[in-house]
């Protein structure tokens, strides 16, 4: 009996110890920096051990090799120990065939004995700790990373000999190694499909999600994708008498309206409504003292440089222009904005027949022609 318990121990120890490194090798292969760094920031220090093996790539490649000779040495054990041990029990158990049943006994314990290690090494040693690993990725690192450090101190000679070879066959293949290294940062088409799963999941809210994926389309998209074309720009025109003034305001309200001379491919500024009320109280025409320097961009500058140009000259407004260098359109915050976070129309705006959008009593639906593709695509 005492003989059986020392078996069963065993063979469980060496289980367990294989499946502690199989924990140790997936969860700091899954794990988040960013779920790290707030443990480390909480004072963690088994976090910023950990973080320090990330950052490093040469201490990377040595933890896991380290993890890999604690798994094969594991195994070994359980294939040389194991089987045999607990094949020499199962032969007991047909000690009743006697002699002539010798040969068979020892094909059905050994077969048996195969069967219980194997699953025993791939269920628990293998399958269930990799899954604890993935799903709890900063719990498991935080619980093996001891284990797997002191392997690597003990073992220093082998886990460095293992890293030379696997360095050395990956070169055969024509890999970088800082390549492979590189390529555990994400990328921003890598982030935004995270984003659509997590948001398809439920992870992240509706709105949110939507958002996010707004802001990765973000840098994608040109000024002339966003901007109020030409054709729907309220403008003034300098020297405007103040029934032009009000009359442009009466019709269309907006913060901010281009100011032209002679035409639109001739826009010399912006003026502010406040600007404007100025002068009808006062009731005085539209002059250059009114009127602020606005910044022009091509249709072709990506948004997020747009944004950084009106940073830049600290304004609210841009006017858009096309190839030939006349006035496409004009570019505003808000319609930046809007194109993270969407529209959010108010008062008459929201009202059936102003909207940009809207189905009718037959289900048809009707959109405005400067509605675009992207945004019909989403109805």
């Amino acid at each position: 009996m005492d003989g059986l318990l020392w078996v069963i121990l065993v063979v469980l120890g060496l289980v367990v110890l294989n499946g502690l490194f199989v924990a140790a090798e997936f969860a700091i292969v899954g794990v988040s920096r960013a779920a790290l760094g707030h443990r480390a920031e909480g004072g963690h220090r088994g976090a910023r051990r950990v973080l320090a093996v990330l950052d490093d790539p040469r201490r990377q490649d040595r933890y896991i090799a380290a993890t890999q000779l604690g798994v094969t040495a594991a195994s070994l054990g359980l294939g040389m120990y194991g089987e045999h041990a607990v094949a020499d029990r199962l032969v007991l158990l047909f000690a009743w065939l006697g002699a002539a049943g010798t040969v068979t006994a020892h094909v059905v314990a050994s077969i048996g004995a195969v069967a219980l290690m194997t699953f025993l090494h791939v269920v628990l040693g293998e399958m269930v700790p990799k899954s604890i690993a993935l799903s709890r990725p900063v719990g498991a690192v935080s619980f093996t990373a001891p284990m797997a450090m002191t392997t690597q101190r003990l073992f220093l000679p082998a886990v460095v000999l293992l890293e030379f070879l696997s360095n050395r066959l990956i070169r055969l293949f024509g890999i970088d190694r800082s390549q492979v290294h590189g390529s555990a940062h994400h990328t921003a088409e890598d982030i935004a499909h995270i984003v659509e799963v997590s948001r398809a999941a439920g992870g992240i809210g509706s709105e949110s999600g939507k958002a996010l994926a707004e802001v990765f389309d973000f840098a994608q998209q040109k000024a002339y994708d966003v901007m109020v074309p030409r054709v729907s720009l309220y403008a003034l025109e300098l020297g405007a008498t103040p029934e032009q003034i009000g009359s442009v305001i009466k019709e269309e309200q907006h913060t901010r309206y281009p100011v032209y001379v002679g035409d639109l491919d001739e826009i010399v500024g912006i003026v502010h409504i406040r600007d404007l009320l100025r002068l009808l109280q006062k009731w005085k025409p539209l002059t250059r003292a009114s009127v602020w320097p606005i910044t022009f961009v091509p249709e072709t500058m990506t948004l997020d440089r747009v944004l950084a140009a009106m940073r830049r000259d600290k304004t609210h407004a841009v006017v858009v222009m096309d190839e030939h260098g006349g006035t496409a359109g004009m570019l505003t915050v808000k319609d930046l904005f809007e194109e993270v976070a969407g529209s959010i129309e108010e008062g008459e705006d929201s009202l059936e027949g102003t909207s940009e959008a809207f189905r009718d009593a037959q289900g048809r639906l009707h959109v405005l022609g400067s509605l675009r593709l992207v945004e019909l695509a989403e109805l």
